[in-house]
């Protein structure tokens, strides 16, 4: 090889390698994704409620474009809508006679199928009653017949009530689907927890019937729910001034020993755009909530909290802006604890007139993790500055997926998470 040939050679090497994702901070957009590490997609959403990888390295966005229907799209690992899936990368779910009033929850079964929770307005004369439903896609995305009637179970039914609001759902390693309900009109009931089993039939073993009572509940249905390696099962409720976690025994009865136990499997209602702050839950079963704080409470802090409801104070609590300024607004619309306990924390940053995904990573002892992004803290701009990040999810490589909303369409971000 000449000398020329070779210093070119070697040139070529050294701008690969100093693009090269692996020798990138954590926190930067990752280029393989979209444009440039993000992607407005031809799909119209309201919000994004949560995004899973499925086991061939598609990504499954729970992203209603209105309160009429429960609708999830399938993107590429580039982060290209996938057309093979559904109509068009969209699969839409319908009830006959039935109008969506909230999309809620999404989880994936070890073979790529989709359980999707959500809640339909039933119309009567005296005012539309809220029912419950469950239904499960195969991976390709449809419908599965082997679940429940036409592959959705109908919830209302099981608590003997006109009406239900579940919230979220959580799998179990057996297959059978726990979710957090609320079998009453007034949400003033206790919380309730439901588990089906794999068919989509009820779980007559778990609590009474099939339905597990914790008492003293405000809000309606618990917003997150965890599962620890023996079984047991927390439920943690939250409101605008406080949060508390109740464990459940495998039968569906209340546990009052308060050791901690190892969590192996944790689920939140994400985009708790509300006044229900979002939820996370680390291994130790302690729960992560999230307060406003700062001038005019436009900046937030995550807060620790233990089994025993008892707030963690060794656990740093930083003032979270996602930007520079103190007279900008920054939110937190999700929440997601990574393998090593660190925390990640999505929503919008605000600075008139423009909008922007904002994420904060924190260590497992509160502290914001300085190798993340710029001081711990990522900020991402969309086409037209109008963009509102509202689901965290993370890939089996580590990296992140951020999904929101850009000017009415579906927004997607995905940043290096090693």
């Amino acid at each position: 090889m000449s000398r020329s040939r070779m210093i070119a050679a070697l040139a070529v090497v050294a701008a690969g390698a100093l693009t090269s994702p692996a020798l990138a901070q954590p926190g930067q957009l990752d280029p393989r994704f979209g444009k440039k590490g993000v992607a407005v997609l031809p799909v119209s959403a309201a919000l994004a409620l949560k995004t899973l990888q499925q086991p061939d390295g598609k990504l499954l966005v729970d992203a209603p474009a209105d309160t009429n229907s429960a609708k999830i799209v399938r993107l590429l690992p580039n982060g290209a809508v996938d057309t093979s899936f559904g109509t068009q990368g969209v699969v839409t779910l319908t009830v006959p006679n039935n109008v969506f009033s909230l999309q809620g929850d999404m989880q994936l079964q070890p073979d790529g199928a989709i359980v999707v929770l959500g809640v339909v307005n039933v119309p009567v004369h005296r005012g539309p009653l809220h029912h419950g439903v469950v239904a499960r896609f195969l991976a390709n995305g449809t419908l599965d017949s082997s679940f429940g009637t036409n592959g959705v179970v109908q919830l209302t039914a099981l608590g003997g009530a006109q009406t239900d609001s579940p919230r979220v759902l959580l799998l179990q390693p057996n297959g059978q689907i726990l979710i957090a309900d609320d079998f009453s009109s007034d949400q003033t009931s206790p919380l309730q927890v439901t588990r089906l089993n794999g068919d989509g039939s009820v779980d007559a073993g778990f609590g009474d019937a099939g339905i597990a009572t914790i008492p003293g509940g405000t809000d309606g249905a618990p917003e997150a729910l965890a599962l620890q390696n023996d079984g047991k099962v927390l439920a943690i409720e939250s409101t605008p001034t406080l949060a508390s976690a109740t464990r459940l025994l495998r039968d569906g009865t209340i546990d009052t020993d308060t050791t901690p136990g190892t969590v192996i499997a944790s689920t939140a209602a994400q985009a708790q755009i509300s006044v229900v702050p979002p939820l996370a839950v680390q291994s130790d079963d302690s729960y992560i909530t999230e307060r406003a704080t700062g001038p005019q409470l436009q900046q937030f802090q995550l807060q620790r909290s233990t089994l025993t409801n008892s707030r963690d104070h060794s656990f740093k609590s930083p003032v979270i802006k996602y930007g520079p300024g103190i007279v900008n607004l920054s939110q937190d619309y999700a929440n997601l604890v990574q393998a090593d306990g660190s925390i990640l924390a999505v929503g919008r940053f605000f600075r008139a007139p423009n909008e922007y995904f904002g994420m904060a990573r924190v260590l497992a002892n509160g502290a914001l993790d300085a190798s993340f992004g710029k001081n711990g803290e990522v900020l991402t701009a969309f086409p037209g500055n109008n963009a509102l990040a509202t689901a965290v999810g993370l890939q089996a490589d580590g990296n992140i997926v951020v999904a929101g909303t850009s000017d009415g369409k579906l927004a997607v971000a995905r940043y290096l998470g090693q």
